[in-house]
C-alpha cells in the first residue's frame, strides 16, 4: 500500500469470496503495530477513513509501543491472549524469554519452535479467553453499517493473522486463498525477521538457533493446520468452531457478508 514502515499493512479488499462476490475494498485492513508509522504513514492511514482500530496486543505491549492517534477512528484495546506469551506477545520481556527458551535453555532442538507455535495456535481455539476476545472482535465488525476497520497486533502475523483467517472464512473465502493471504506476511516482514536473527542469534549459538528464531517469528502453514485440527477435535470442524465457539451463526454471517461483500 505504499507505506514507508508499515510493511505488513494491507487491504483485504478484492479477495474472491462467497457466491462469486469479492470483499469490498477500503473496509477491512490487517496490520502490524502502528507505532512504527512515519509522519507520511500516519497521513496515509488517516486517508483510509478508519472508524475503528482494534489492537490485539497486551496492555504491556501497548504501553511500550502505543498506537498513534488516528483522526476519526475509535481505538479499541482487545488483547487476544490473557498473559504474556513467548513468540506471540512482543513486549520486551516476552521477546527476551522467547530467546532464552529457544537458545539458552536447550529447547532449540529440531522441531521445538514449530511445535511450540502450533500449540499457541491451538490455544486460539481451545482457550476460553481467546474465544471471548475473538467473539467480541466479530461483534465490533458488524455493529454499524459504515465500519471501516483496521486490526493489528505487533507484527500482524499471529493474533491479527488469526482474526483475518476468521473473517475470511466467514465471508466464504476458500482455504487456499486464506493460506496465501496468511503467508504473504513473510515477504512483508522479511527484513524484520533478518534483523531479529542478527540481534538474537550469537555466533556461538546452537546450529538450530537461527532456524528456531525464524520459525518463531514467521508465518507457517503448519500453525494454521494445527489451529484447524484443534477446532475439528473440539467442535467437529473449523466452521462449527466459528458458530459454537465464537457465536457466528447464520444471521451473523449474512450480516457480515451484507456489509463487506460486493
Amino acid at each position: 500500500m505504499g507505506f514507508e514502515r508499515l510493511n505488513n499493512t494491507r487491504d483485504l479488499g478484492g479477495i474472491p469470496a462467497d457466491g462469486g462476490k469479492t470483499i469490498k475494498r477500503g473496509r477491512l485492513y490487517r496490520s502490524g503495530k502502528l507505532s512504527r508509522a512515519t509522519a507520511a504513514d500516519l497521513k496515509a492511514i488517516e486517508k483510509l477513513g478508519l472508524t475503528k482500530i482494534i489492537d490485539f496486543r497486551s496492555e504491556k505491549e501497548c504501553g511500550e509501543n502505543p498506537d498513534p492517534e488516528v483522526a476519526g477512528a475509535v481505538s479499541i484495546s482487545l488483547p487476544a491472549v490473557k498473559d504474556m506469551t513467548k513468540g506471540i506477545t512482543r513486549d520486551s520481556l516476552s521477546d527476551k524469554r522467547a530467546v532464552e527458551a529457544l537458545l539458552y535453555e536447550g529447547m532449540a532442538q529440531e522441531g521445538f519452535a514449530e511445535r511450540y507455535m502450533c500449540g499457541m495456535y491451538e490455544n486460539f481455539v481451545a482457550d476460553e479467553f481467546c474465544r471471548k476476545q475473538y467473539a467480541r472482535f466479530l461483534r465490533e465488525l458488524t455493529d454499524a453499517d459504515d465500519n471501516t476497520v483496521l486490526w493489528h497486533c505487533s507484527t500482524g502475523k499471529d493474533r491479527a493473522g488469526t482474526a483475518a483467517v476468521i473473517v475470511l472464512h466467514l465471508l466464504g473465502v476458500d482455504r487456499d486463498t486464506i493460506l496465501a493471504d496468511y503467508l504473504k506476511t513473510n515477504g512483508n516482514i522479511k527484513e524484520h525477521i533478518d534483523h531479529l536473527v542478527e540481534i538474537y542469534v550469537p555466533d556461538d549459538a546452537p546450529p538450530l538457533a537461527e532456524k528456531a528464531i525464524r520459525t518463531l517469528y514467521s508465518a507457517n502453514e503448519a500453525f494454521l493446520n494445527a489451529m484447524f485440527a484443534k477446532a475439528e477435535e473440539l467442535y467437529g470442524s473449523y466452521d462449527r468452531f466459528l458458530t459454537e465457539g465464537l457465536g457466528a451463526d447464520e444471521a451473523y454471517r449474512e450480516r457480515l457478508k451484507e456489509l463487506y461483500l460486493e
